[in-house]
Formats: C-alpha cells, sequence, structure tokens
C-alpha cells in the first residue's frame, strides 16, 4: 500500500489538513460568482417578498413571517434578511449572500472535520466535500441565495444523521443541536428526515442520538402545525393539483435525478428535449441509462459493510422524492434535483470508500470521477446570467435613485422576466 493510499484510508484529517482543504473548497465556490460575493444580491422571493416585509416591519417580528405562497415556515431567509434591513440598502444584499455562503462552508465542513459512518476515512471526506460543492448538484438557481437555503441546510442535516456522537466534544454536539433546529425550521426538507432521525435514534439508544432527534422532530411538528393552518393558499394549491400523475413523476426521477446526476442537467437537458421533440431513441437512451445506472447502485449496496447507509440514505431518498412530487410544478428539475442529486451522491462516495475492491468499487470510484468531472465542466459556464452581473442593473445606482425618488422600484435578480414586470422590491 502507497503511502498516499494509507493516508486516504485513515479515519480522519488532521486539523490542519482538513482547513487547508476546507479552504480550497471555498476558493473553488468562491470563485464560481465573485460578483455576489463582492456587490451580493437579492434573489426573486429573496427580496421582494422577505427583505421588503423585513424592511418595513422594522423589528424582530419579522423573524415569524411566513409567505403565503410557500406555506411553510421558513426561518434562514427571515433571519438573514433581517439582518440585511439593519444595515445601510447599498450593503444589504451583501448580508444575506454571506449568510447563505457560510451555509455551504458549513456543509464542507462537517464533511471533512466531523466522524461519520457515512465518510469513515479521509478519502470519502475529502471526495464528499468536494462534490457537495462543486459536482452536478450544483444548480445556479440555488447559488447563495437564502431563499433556497434550506437545500443545503437539508444536506447538512442528512450529514449530521450519520455523524458519530458519541465521537464529538461538548461544544460540537451543542452545534449540531443548533444546526438541526435551523434547519428543520428552514422549509421542510430537513424536517422531513425527522423520521430517519427517530430510527438512528432507537437503533443506538443513546441520550445524544435521541436529542439530536428532538432537535429535528419539534421543528418538524411546528412546520406540520404552519402547513396545516394556512389557510391562504388557495391558489398554490389549485396549480399543484393539477400535477402529473405517475408517468410525469417516472420521468422526472429518471432524467432530471438520476440521469443528471451522472451526466449532468445540461446534457440531460438537451437530450430531453429531443426526446419531446419525438425522437425514440433519445427517449431510450435517456432510461437504459437511468436503468443501468439503478442496477448499479442496488448492487452497491449490497456490497456494503453497514447495511444502516445505505437503508437510511434510501430512506431519505424516497422521502425527499415523495415531498418534490407532491411540492413542485411539473418537472421536478432545477432547485428540485438537488437535494436528490445530493443523497446519490453521498450513497456512490460511500461505497467507494467501503466497499470491497473489485467491480464494485471501481464502478463508484469511476462514477465519483465522472461526477467530478461533469460538475466542473458546468461549475463556471452553466446559466452564467444566474451568477454574474450580465447587463443587469448595478444595485448602487439603483438605491441612489430610489433615495431621491422612493416610488422607483429596485430591480433584482434574476432579470430573465420570469415574472411580469421582472422581479422588484418596492419599498416605503
Amino acid at each position: 500500500m502507497t503511502r498516499l493510499g494509507a493516508w486516504l484510508r485513515a479515519p480522519r484529517l488532521a486539523p490542519l489538513q482538513w482547513g487547508i482543504a476546507l479552504a480550497v473548497v471555498l476558493v473553488l465556490a468562491a470563485s464560481r460568482a465573485p460578483y455576489l460575493l463582492l456587490h451580493g444580491r437579492f434573489w426573486a422571493e429573496e427580496g421582494s417578498i422577505y427583505f421588503a416585509h423585513s424592511a418595513r416591519s422594522g423589528g424582530a417580528d419579522a423573524l415569524g413571517f411566513v409567505y403565503t405562497n410557500a406555506r411553510y415556515y421558513n426561518l434562514f431567509p427571515n433571519v438573514a434578511t433581517w439582518l440585511a434591513s439593519g444595515v445601510s440598502l447599498e450593503r444589504a444584499p451583501l448580508v444575506t449572500a454571506w449568510m447563505s455562503f457560510g451555509v455551504v462552508a458549513l456543509i464542507a465542513w462537517i464533511a471533512l472535520a466531523w466522524p461519520s459512518d457515512l465518510l469513515p476515512n479521509v478519502g470519502a471526506k475529502l471526495a464528499a466535500a468536494l462534490l457537495l460543492v462543486v459536482g452536478t448538484l450544483a444548480e445556479p438557481e440555488v447559488w447563495l441565495n437564502t431563499l433556497h437555503v434550506q437545500v443545503y441546510l437539508a444536506i447538512a442535516a442528512l450529514l449530521l444523521l450519520f455523524v458519530r456522537v458519541h465521537d464529538l466534544g461538548r461544544p460540537r454536539f451543542v452545534a449540531g443541536l443548533g444546526i438541526l433546529v435551523v434547519a428543520g425550521l428552514t422549509g421542510l426538507y430537513a424536517a422531513a428526515f425527522a423520521p430517519l432521525f427517530i430510527v438512528r435514534a432507537l437503533l443506538d439508544r443513546t441520550r445524544r442520538r435521541f436529542a439530536w432527534a428532538l432537535a429535528v422532530v419539534v421543528p418538524a411538528l411546528v412546520q406540520v402545525v404552519v402547513v396545516l393552518t394556512r389557510e391562504d393558499t388557495k391558489h398554490v394549491e389549485s396549480v399543484k393539483a393539477t400535477n402529473p400523475g405517475l408517468e410525469e413523476a417516472a420521468r422526472t426521477i429518471l432524467v432530471w435525478h438520476l440521469s443528471a446526476f451522472a451526466f449532468g442537467a445540461d446534457l440531460v437537458k438537451d437530450l430531453n428535449k429531443n426526446a419531446r421533440a419525438g425522437s425514440g431513441f433519445t427517449w431510450v437512451a435517456i432510461v437504459l441509462g437511468a436503468v443501468v445506472l439503478v442496477a448499479f447502485l442496488v448492487l452497491l449496496c449490497r456490497g456494503l459493510p453497514n447495511v444502516q447507509v445505505p437503508l437510511l440514505l434510501a430512506g431519505a431518498l424516497v422521502i425527499i422524492e415523495i415531498l418534490i412530487q407532491l411540492g413542485s410544478f411539473g418537472e421536478a428539475g432545477g432547485r428540485y434535483a438537488v437535494l436528490p442529486i445530493a443523497i446519490l451522491t453521498l450513497l456512490v462516495v460511500h461505497g467507494a470508500a467501503t466497499a470491497r475492491p473489485g467491480v464494485l468499487q471501481f464502478g463508484a470510484l469511476a462514477l465519483c470521477g465522472l461526477v467530478l468531472l461533469v460538475g466542473l465542466w458546468q461549475f463556471w459556464t452553466r446559466q452564467s446570467a444566474r451568477l454574474r452581473c450580465i447587463d443587469c442593473p448595478e444595485w448602487d445606482q439603483q438605491v441612489e435613485r430610489w433615495r431621491h425618488d422612493h416610488d422607483l422600484p429596485l430591480v433584482i435578480w434574476p432579470y430573465e422576466g420570469e415574472v411580469r414586470g421582472g422581479w422588484q422590491i418596492r419599498l416605503p
């Protein structure tokens, strides 16, 4: 065994090592869209709804805001936009962008530095930290905005599900509690993992595991109460009631989740367009590729030494797919594909680290390499208008004009005209 191979199979990284690895990952993340970290950005409802509400309310009561069309409680954008409303308007978008970047740093830190049954050695930790940031899950729509940071918080919760809590010091154990509470109160994804945390607690039967389960279950109950007591979402319900049935759900899972995990969203989008245009061969190729991938993943799961890990990941995938199909509009690609792809990524990374040497381990390693190459290929170039200020109005200039005429709206991202008149913030 070579010295490098022995190091990659070591159970943990030294503090200096994971610190250097974390810095490298964060430099890569920052390089994707430096404009966002230098100038800031408000994205869609993050600005037009959450920040506008915080700016108007002017108090801590903004933290309890529930956006009507979302129907669930979204703590993180409430806190971020409340903090943003407390600084100058010119710097307000920087607050939300940097807080979102902090969540990306959080998942990389947990993957690299926390003891885990999911990521049991150095190789797995490095691969997970890298692929969770620059892999095929790196959807531009969810990048560095608090509106969709719930996706990355759900990934953090999933990583914590497999952390060996008895190996944690008290500060990290308490930090884990806080992360789980915030994740559970930020959207529905992390809250939906509550059954998995209960199962893990029942299997381990330790105080710490039960405490972490409670940190997810209580926010999940809060989300259930919010969802059941909202009476002002008839429009949203009527739209979602028109969602396609099992055939469209199967297409979504095969095309946008499984195939996009391995080959990237851009290629899959082109193939799907050809298939819808009448190319039967293209559709057969997509389905065949997805079936082969599923078969490999099943074989990989059967060859893993720790049966709990693949079973819990499979449970997480089923829960998220059900939630996505019930809550999405039409085909669930884009931001809806991020979490399923993250789960598949973690499964393959775990397989590459723990499967017995042979065909399965080689296949898992090859799949990790493919995901990395495809992810890097589209990381800086995919939907560049959503990552950089291309033909967009400068925020500082808008604020200066607004200070002379408060009737003027502040135009925010995305600029592609997804809503009539574009996305805007109107402030008093």
